[in-house]
């Protein structure tokens, strides 16, 4: 089951600091499939999204190990769980390289335990793979 969906914008604040944002359908049955659609994405704008500035990875580059990451502002990221009957903190942090995608994705309570995501200390890893149309050559 599909509970959230949605796109990555990429943005520089009036004081210089990049920002990685998460845009998430506010209907997301209507965007099922949406990245078959290149056209259709082309044509979203803001209004069909919700998010959560709080929620905004601040990113800082770092040339020397080739990638760009960093974390959320500590507390700003926050929700009530209904199922918990609690507010969760974000207890984030992003690393982007050419071909990976790093996340720690975790929401804590006010004791800092772990109650949704990942319990571990290791960052989440997504890998860039070649899509099934796409020619792979013998260098990837």
């Amino acid at each position: 089951m599909i509970v959230r969906a949605g796109l990555l914008q990429f943005f520089v604040d009036g004081a210089g600091q990049v920002h990685q944002r998460e845009l998430n359908f506010k209907d997301l049955g209507a965007f099922k499939n949406a990245h078959r659609d290149p056209e259709r994405l082309r044509r979203l704008t803001l209004d069909q999204f919700r998010f959560d500035s709080g929620c905004d990875f601040l990113l800082t580059l770092s040339p020397s190990a080739g990638e760009v990451g960093g974390p959320m502002r500590p507390g700003a990221c926050r929700f009530f769980s209904k199922g918990l009957n609690k507010e969760l903190t974000a207890d984030d942090a992003v690393t982007i390289r050419p071909d990976e995608y790093w996340f720690l994705g975790r929401f804590v309570d006010e004791t800092g335990k772990v109650m949704w995501g990942n319990a571990s200390d290791q960052p989440v890893k997504l890998v860039r793979r070649p899509s099934a149309g796409d020619e792979v050559s013998g260098d990837q």
